[in-house]
């Protein structure tokens, strides 16, 4: 891995905000103040837009994955990454979902040795059960509420059917995040999606400084204002965003945080909480009496 290349992941949960945090990586990156097109993500992040695209695995293996089995996949996927990285001339920021786990060869799945660092991105479970509910389409936040707890939680995997995507083992929401935030080995930086939103300038600012990148106000306000979620929102409805389901209304919808206190029930809202108290203590997501912060 050369010294100025290597991979930055961006982690996270399912709807936690690591798309929106890779745009304004993007613009930041591109250095000129104007906005930058939100399909161009690939091109301008590095040559993967997400860890688990299947297109990307098959052309950098030399191998078609549908010819495979899940484990199988997961054993080359560290091969896909070292060549990743090992081909760069910079650095390629790169989303994923999976959870920081063994491959069944005993290696970790996002390799050491192709890592610069990581980003995690992590948000309010809460909000999280109510954004995932809608970008399933199945209206059902009792499932995804039971799914997020679900060590066993697998993504875009249903037999007899090819996904776009690579299985992506999920575990639980908050084995999710101490996967990623113990991660042996790698430099992680943590990232609340509240302070995103309520502390954006020290927020970003922080990112672009753990990550080395220019910090200087102006142009961390320049990105921030070209990432605006109602901006990201309104460019989608102009030109459409490539990683948006067909069967997905908005990639963008709300992004409101405490958004579920329209849509949960108070047993839905304890059901969470008593799921990933540990977690959402650790976190700043309850008050001392238990009860949701945010």
């Amino acid at each position: 891995m050369k010294d100025n290349a290597g991979i930055v992941w961006l982690a996270s949960y399912p709807r936690s905000g690591n798309t929106w945090l890779g745009i304004f990586l993007m613009h930041l990156l591109s250095a000129s103040g104007q906005a930058v097109d939100i399909n161009e993500l690939r091109s301008k992040l590095g040559d993967m837009a997400i860890a688990s695209n299947r297109a990307t695995f098959d052309e950098i293996a030399g191998i078609e994955s549908s010819e495979l089995v899940p484990d199988e996949i997961d054993r080359l996927r560290p091969r896909v990454y070292e060549a990743v990285a090992a081909a760069s001339e910079r650095v390629s920021y790169i989303k994923v979902h999976d959870a920081y786990l063994f491959t069944p060869a005993g290696e970790w799945l996002m390799p050491v040795s192709a890592t610069r660092a990581a980003i995690y991105i992590v948000r309010n479970p809460l909000d999280v059960a109510v954004s995932y509910t809608f970008f399933a389409g199945h209206q059902d936040f009792d499932l995804t509420i039971a799914q997020m707890a679900d060590p066993d939680r697998i993504l875009s995997f249903k037999p007899g059917k090819l996904s776009e995507q690579l299985r992506q083992r999920l575990s639980t929401w908050s084995e999710h995040f101490t996967s990623w935030i113990n991660a042996a080995g790698i430099k992680c930086h943590l990232v609340r999606y509240e302070d995103m939103v309520d502390s954006p300038v020290e927020t970003f600012t922080a990112v672009a400084r753990f990550l080395g990148l220019p910090y200087d106000a102006a142009a961390i306000r320049d990105a921030i204002e070209c990432a605006r979620f109602d901006n990201l929102r309104a460019a989608e409805e102009r030109h459409g965003f490539v990683e948006k389901p067909a069967e997905v209304q908005n990639f963008f919808r709300a992004g409101r945080v405490g958004d579920w206190r329209d849509y949960l029930s108070a047993i839905q809202a304890t059901k969470i909480v008593a799921d990933h108290r540990t977690v959402m203590e650790r976190l700043g997501y309850l008050n001392p009496d238990g009860s949701p912060r945010f």
